[in-house]
């Protein structure tokens, strides 16, 4: 390696250690190596490495806003893959149950108060793959449990629609196939 690539390593480290003692720290699960590697050349296009404080504050502060705007409005919990939202997913204590309710456009006024009975349509999860509607009808509709076999770390508890069971083994078993030919 040149001493570059190392000084290059180094900065990406340290940035990483802060984040981590940092009120950010909970958006480090949802960063990928390519929006943080992306990010450092962005970085290095507007600051030179001749100053590293200057450089390494504005690098930190450049994650943080995008990391903070991405958690504002939502664009990390839309990303698909599964492995890269695995510890938020394990971490839930159940998966949400959601229920529609029948519209009472008749009766406006009462259908906001809170003694109002509401009519229950029906009771459905979203699915945590594509977010499309999984609608509960008997035991249990839509729950997978991936076994610790397919994701190689602890077994995992989803909501997920029959056109994505396919889609989310293909991904824990392509993560394993990388890891073994590139962590050898």
């Amino acid at each position: 390696m040149s001493q570059e690539q190392i000084l290059n390593l180094k900065i990406k480290y340290w940035v990483i250690k802060e984040l981590y003692l940092s009120p950010h720290t909970r958006l480090l699960n949802k960063l990928t190596k390519e929006k943080f590697d992306f990010r450092f050349l962005k970085a290095r296009k507007y600051k030179e490495l001749t100053n590293l404080e200057e450089f390494t504050a504005y690098f930190i502060k450049c994650l943080q806003n995008e990391l903070e705007a991405a958690w504002k409005w939502g664009n990390m919990a839309t990303d698909k893959r599964i492995i890269n939202r695995f510890y938020e997913l394990y971490s839930r204590s159940k998966i949400e149950v959601k229920v529609q309710y029948a519209d009472q456009s008749d009766n406006q006024i009462s259908s906001r108060l809170s003694n109002v009975t509401k009519k229950v349509l029906y009771k459905y999860y979203n699915c945590d793959y594509c977010n499309a509607r999984i609608v509960i009808n008997g035991r249990r509709d839509g729950i997978v449990i991936l076994p610790r076999t397919l994701t190689k770390r602890t077994p995992l508890k989803l909501a997920l629609c029959n056109k994505c069971i396919g889609s989310v083994v293909k991904e824990f078993e392509e993560e394993y196939k990388w890891k073994v030919t590139h962590l050898k």
